[in-house]
């Protein structure tokens, strides 16, 4: 895990060109630094869905490669001939469905693919985009699964829960990613964030408390 998305929108940013800059700057422009306004997820969705888009295909094309008859149609993933596809992607910490539009130009748009997705470097700024799987229903809960502490060292990728806002018990409250893998921190009851003491694109250590929640009495 590295920085390097953090600098680039720092370098990108309106403020930063305009030598707004100050000790407060980052505090000042949080939102605009981190893409969290809503013009910067309608910027990211359509070219998101056609970066998905290629690498589906890609994948695809490999496959085909690699496969005994290489004229199969069974790789072909353009769905030529089908619905248009909805991919359920993660982009900033915020869920969305998105769907490739042919006329979405990303020949300006650099798409590095990562364990969880892909990170997408564009002109108006960089954005982590992580594909959400298709809920199977398993129950996976475990004796730690209401800890309030990061389970290894890992990247806090969201923060879901607004400070001092009511939750209800089982609402994700942050989102974390650890050893390649996407890990939610949920409300142990009914209450509300007091603190948070980490942020999107914080590294953490395993063990560390990562907020602060008082639950609801009575």
């Amino acid at each position: 895990t590295t920085n390097i998305g953090f600098l680039y929108n720092l370098v990108c940013s309106d403020a930063f060109i305009r030598g707004d800059v100050d000790t407060g700057f980052i505090h000042q422009h949080h939102d605009e630094i981190f893409r969290l306004r809503q013009d910067d997820r309608e910027y990211a969705e359509p070219l998101a869905a056609s970066a998905q888009l290629d690498l589906v295909q890609h994948k695809g094309a490999l496959e085909g490669k690699q496969a005994c008859d290489s004229n199969s149609p069974w790789h072909i993933k353009d769905s030529y001939g089908m619905p248009v596809p909805i991919y359920p992607l993660r982009i900033q910490g915020t869920e969305c469905k998105v769907s490739p539009a042919p006329e979405t130009d990303i020949s300006n748009t650099k798409t590095v693919e990562t364990d969880l997705g892909f990170e997408l470097f564009t002109p108006k700024g960089h954005f982590l985009c992580h594909r959400i799987e298709a809920d199977m229903q398993i129950d996976d809960t475990d004796p730690e699964q209401n800890s309030l502490k990061a389970p290894m060292n890992g990247t806090i990728v969201a923060v879901q829960a607004e400070l001092n806002t009511e939750v209800s018990e089982g609402d994700t409250l942050l989102i974390m990613e650890a050893m390649k893998m996407e890990h939610k921190v949920i409300a142990p009851a009914d209450g509300r964030v007091t603190e948070f003491y980490f942020q999107e694109g914080d590294i953490v250590d395993g063990g560390i408390e990562l907020l602060a929640f008082e639950a609801v009495t009575g």
